[in-house]
């Protein structure tokens, strides 16, 4: 739904007595790169003083209609729930146990979906404004016009 949102907005940008108006947000979310070792448990458990606890990559993101177009200021953290204690790339290394090369943001802080989707939709414009004419007759000649007979 809020993907047909985003298209009827932009669709009808150009309408002269349409008042159209954007909803931009800024939300902050927390993603998980992977789950703390059993052999790290304790260490993780003096930190923060709960056992439960992911790794997580936390950053803010910019929203159109809640889908998220740009993501920002990404940063590793110790997580459960809603509360979350910020470590460095070294530290999320170390805890989970694998080299500082192997831990990356999730692949949603780099493509976020309504970027995606509007990287998609400019991709379909274009193909569209450079085929017309191709598409048009391929149509028609698909399904042809019913012939008209007059008494």
């Amino acid at each position: 739904m809020r993907a047909w949102l985003l298209v009827f907005s932009v669709l009808s940008f150009g309408s002269a007595h349409a008042q159209v108006r954007i909803r931009v947000s800024r939300t902050e979310g927390i993603e998980s790169v992977g789950v703390v070792p059993v052999a790290k448990r304790d260490a993780v458990r003096q930190l923060t003083s709960l056992g439960a606890i992911e790794v997580g990559f936390i950053h803010d993101s910019i929203n159109v209609y809640g889908l998220p177009l740009w993501s920002l200021q990404g940063r590793y953290c110790l997580y459960m729930d809603e509360k979350y204690w910020l470590i460095t790339k070294a530290e999320a290394a170390d805890i989970l146990g694998i080299p500082v090369d192997e831990v990356r943001p999730p692949w949603s802080y780099w493509f976020p979906s309504g970027l995606l989707l509007l990287i998609m939709g400019l991709l379909v414009f274009v193909i569209v404004s450079i085929w017309k004419e191709k598409i048009v007759a391929f149509v028609e000649k698909m399904s042809p016009a019913e012939k008209s007979s007059k008494p």
